[in-house]
């Protein structure tokens, strides 16, 4: 009896745990963005990093770091799909080491199942060869080469996805005109997509060349992590590849300040702003079948691009409060958790539904929590209704402006009303700190840009009223000069008389021509093409119209607040005026606000929100 009491004792354990695994629930199926759990598993708790030249389309040695799942001290042998990622900023560098693996979601895909491979470009970091900025020809060959090479490893089960942001989602776009087959997907953060308008936005110059020498720096002095069969101490490859890097060609060498879309650069034989781009690969790109989730934030550089992307080669989007470093102004980032739904569903077939949910997932500035992230059918959002917000005159009372202008809904009916400005060139937006890769700041507008410009505020409102998509405006001026830049900026006015910056854009005047033949007409904005034949002089009596955008948003104006447009012709230290803009005397414009020429800004107000 004892020993059966015993015996029975002994095994209780065992009963019970076999109980409670029969008993337990099945892990709990999530899919939603942010959140993803009981439809893969982690399969592995350890990653490991090799590196080696792989050749490029002409033999050009590539360094790649390719990141696997490890089992019992070894990498496993079972094929997994590969994701790439192609930068310019070192493989090796801060972006890619163990914190920022893990923010890019990289270590986490590889433990579940997944190969990744980071590629220093041709002409950067350990890699052979020369470059020209941006994403040339001889890249998009390499890319072919590239993508080949993954295909037929041992460890590759010949599905290939990217991921990566800004250069690296460029990349995407072009490695996807390549037309591989076996490159299926791809997820484009933050990308740019036209070279121009990175450049010369609305026509307007950015001196680029703080962001060339800081290349010259990575390519010439930061530290570079050798391959692993390049000999210490010396390492004769990675010396041997920078040497090849002298022959680098910056984007401060082939541009310059009065530059058009289609201006030819004797330096690289070929037109920058169209070749560079990855919209003049349209027709490939679409004809490859990639699928894309594109990403982006309301305070990045390119969140035109974003859109554009999205609508010319997106199944979906998601848009949040973040600048082009991904920082984060609420509302959380963009995690590795959405990373891993996307390539489960794209690269395994794992049905989680993230198919299923509408394609356009966005955030709205200053919603309370709970509707501050949305679904949405499309961009833009069906919804949305387009209202006028015309200058008509004041005073409002509200800012000691050049003109101190109203906002209204209702159209001046006045008859030649406008307003005159001394287009000063020392305005400085957001205390001199603004930058298009962070456009956020939470300082006050008035004395650095709306005291010094022309302003249209509308009264407080009524009610909050939500903004979602892409303002547009359009001026109706004149100028005493033949060309000048025009910037617009949209904020909010809270009720102590705080400005607060929302968005903004520019156009250069002689610019202003629109074209119907726009590479991305279903985001229904007005296209500047900028061909050196579009150029027209600013004429001194006769008002014309600029029609042009401004930066997208989804922003809550709340009750009791106002909208605020001014209107301002220089936008320091961000686009410094070139010579060939300098004007003496200083150039007096003219706003107009008249029955004829009716000033005004579309904004896109989603009703019932």
């Amino acid at each position: 009896m004892k020993k059966r009491l015993f015996t029975v004792l002994t095994m209780l354990p065992i009963f019970c745990l076999i109980l409670s695994i029969y008993m337990a629930p099945a892990q709990q199926k999530i899919s939603k963005p942010g959140e993803y759990s009981g439809y893969s598993t982690m399969l592995y708790n350890e990653v490991e990093r090799t590196s080696q030249y792989v050749p490029g389309f002409d033999g050009t040695k590539l360094a790649v770091d390719i990141y696997r799942p490890v089992k019992n001290n070894q990498p496993v042998s079972t094929p997994y799909p590969a994701i790439l990622i192609q930068t310019q900023y070192h493989r090796s560098a801060k972006s890619f080491n163990a914190t920022g693996l893990e923010n890019l979601g990289v270590n986490n895909l590889v433990k579940h199942g997944y190969v990744v491979l980071i590629i220093d470009g041709r002409g950067t970091g350990a890699s052979y060869g020369a470059r020209t900025e941006g994403f040339p020809p001889e890249q998009v060959l390499d890319a072919r080469s590239l993508l080949e090479w993954t295909a037929e490893q041992p460890w590759c089960n010949g599905r290939i996805g990217m991921m990566g942001g800004s250069y690296m989602g460029q990349a995407q776009y072009m490695f996807a005109s390549t037309g591989f087959p076996n490159l299926l997907t791809i997820t484009p953060a933050a990308a740019p997509i036209d070279a121009y308008d990175h450049h010369y936005v609305g026509g307007i110059w950015e001196d680029v060349t703080w962001f060339s020498n800081m290349l010259r720096g990575l390519d010439f002095k930061a530290p570079v992590r050798p391959v692993d069969d390049d000999p210490a101490p010396n390492y004769p490859h990675m010396t041997k590849a920078r040497e090849e890097h002298k022959g680098n060609i910056y984007a401060d060498q082939m541009l310059s300040a009065d530059m058009f879309r289609d201006s030819w650069s004797d330096l690289v034989q070929f037109r920058p702003n169209i070749t560079l781009s990855p919209i003049t690969y349209t027709d490939k790109i679409k004809a490859s079948g990639v699928s894309a989730y594109v990403m982006g934030g309301w305070y990045d550089l390119f969140l035109r691009d974003t859109l554009g992307g999205y609508k010319l080669f997106g199944n979906k989007l998601i848009l949040g409060p973040w600048d082009h470093g991904q920082a984060c102004y609420g509302g959380g980032g963009i995690t590795a958790v959405e990373y891993l739904r996307w390539f489960d569903h794209t690269l395994k077939d794992i049905e989680n539904g993230i198919m299923s949910e509408p394609p356009v997932y966005y955030y709205t500035i200053n919603a309370p929590a709970g509707k501050d992230w949305q679904f949405a059918k499309d961009w833009p959002l069906p919804n949305q209704k387009l209202t006028n917000y015309y200058f008509v005159p004041g005073p409002s009372g509200t800012v000691a402006s050049v003109n101190d202008g109203s906002l209204s809904q209702s159209a001046p009916t006045d008859f030649r009303a406008k307003d005159d400005y001394i287009a000063t060139a020392d305005i400085s937006p957001c205390g001199g700190k603004y930058r298009r890769a962070m456009r956020n700041w939470g300082g006050d507008m008035t004395e650095s840009t709306d005291k010094k410009g022309l302003t249209y505020t509308t009264p407080p409102l009524d009610s909050d009223l939500v903004v979602t998509g892409t303002p547009i405006a359009h001026l109706w001026a004149t100028s005493t000069a033949p060309d000048g830049y025009f910037f617009v900026f949209l904020e909010e006015v809270d009720e102590n008389g705080v400005s607060h910056y929302v968005s903004d854009r520019g156009i250069r005047a002689s610019l202003r021509a629109t074209s119907t033949q726009s590479p991305w007409s279903e985001l229904r904005l007005p296209f500047h093409r900028n061909y050196q034949e579009d150029y027209a002089p600013l004429p001194n009596d006769t008002p014309v119209e600029l029609a042009f955008d401004i930066y997208a948003t989804s922003y809550v104006f709340r009750k009791g607040n106002s909208i605020r447009v001014t209107v301002t012709c220089s936008h320091l230290p961000t686009y410094q005026i070139p010579d060939n803009l300098k004007f003496d005397p200083t150039p007096v414009v003219s706003i107009y606000r008249d029955a004829d020429h009716q000033s005004f800004i579309t904004l896109p107000v989603i009703p019932n929100h």
